[in-house]
Parts: C-alpha cells; sequence; structure tokens
C-alpha cells in the first residue's frame, strides 16, 4: 500500500493541533501525517494483537515517542477509515467489535437507568458549571424556594 493511497485511505490531516509531549519530534524529518499513516496501516494489517503488535507500533515512533498532535491525527485517520468502512485485519475487527459492543451496552445501560444518567448529568454539571444549575432552579441543597425547576429536570426524575 502506497504513501498517497494510504493518506486518502484514512483522510489523515497534516495540520493538527499539537503540544509537543515530547520534544524530540521537532529533531526527525518524518511528519505528523506521514506517523499517522503507518501507524494505521499498522493497526490494520495486523492479525493479532499481541507483543508483535505492540513492537510494531513502538518502532513507528522510537524516534518522536507520542505526542498530542500525533494521536489527534491517528484518531481522525482511524475516524475516517471506519466512516469508509475501510477493510480490517483481524486484530482491528476483533477490536472494532468489543468496542462497538460496549457502546451498545453504555445506550442500553442509559435507556434502561435514566435517572441514574440525569443524576450523573446534573453531578457533571454541579462540578463543572454550577451555575447552569442555578439557572435550572437548583441549588447545592436541591431545588431552590420561590424558583420553578426547569422542565428539563421535572420529568419524573428529581421533582
Amino acid at each position: 500500500m502506497g504513501r498517497t493511497s494510504t493518506a486518502a485511505q484514512y483522510d489523515v490531516l497534516e495540520k493538527q493541533p499539537s503540544l509537543r509531549l515530547d520534544s524530540t519530534h521537532e529533531k526527525h524529518p518524518q511528519s505528523t501525517e506521514s506517523l499517522a499513516e503507518d501507524i494505521l496501516s499498522t493497526l490494520y494489517a495486523a492479525d493479532t494483537n499481541d507483543e508483535h503488535l505492540i513492537r510494531r507500533l513502538q518502532d513507528v515512533v522510537h524516534q518522536t515517542g507520542w505526542y498530542e498532535g500525533l494521536a489527534a491525527a491517528v484518531l481522525t485517520g482511524l475516524e475516517n477509515a471506519l466512516k469508509a468502512e475501510t477493510p480490517m485485519g483481524q486484530a482491528m475487527k476483533d477490536a472494532y467489535e468489543k468496542a462497538k459492543q460496549i457502546v451498545a451496552d453504555v445506550f442500553d445501560f442509559v435507556k434502561a437507568h435514566p435517572v441514574f444518567c440525569a443524576v450523573v448529568a446534573l453531578g457533571i454539571l454541579v462540578i463543572l458549571a454550577p451555575w447552569a444549575i442555578e439557572v435550572l432552579g437548583f441549588g447545592e441543597l436541591g431545588p431552590i424556594e420561590g424558583l420553578s425547576p426547569s422542565v428539563y429536570m421535572c420529568r419524573g426524575i428529581l421533582c
């Protein structure tokens, strides 16, 4: 598989935001795009998820190490390859099926336990954006007196 067809196949973007977690990256001429292509080709060609795959991946990044821009390019390329239904080796097929099942299980859990998910969502807002909870009519100890809790929160879940 040539470099040109690999780039098109995985649709890896050269320009990715990059926080240099490994300063050696700038000392080597191989681009983020070509490293990501090599990683994706290795992943897609693998028959087994074993120490040989790990060693092959480490060989690809041995000079640069992993850095944010590379991880982002690999993720983008993987997303694009999945959307394009790029043929996979057995290791990728196995990982894809496992990940797909986990996602399905999470969605099933959310459907079966909407109260739990609503409470988790509220907890996230309490931690990250407490002002949003107040706007919805809730304070630290529950509904704020004199305010009507938001219709979004009163689906029989918390009110």
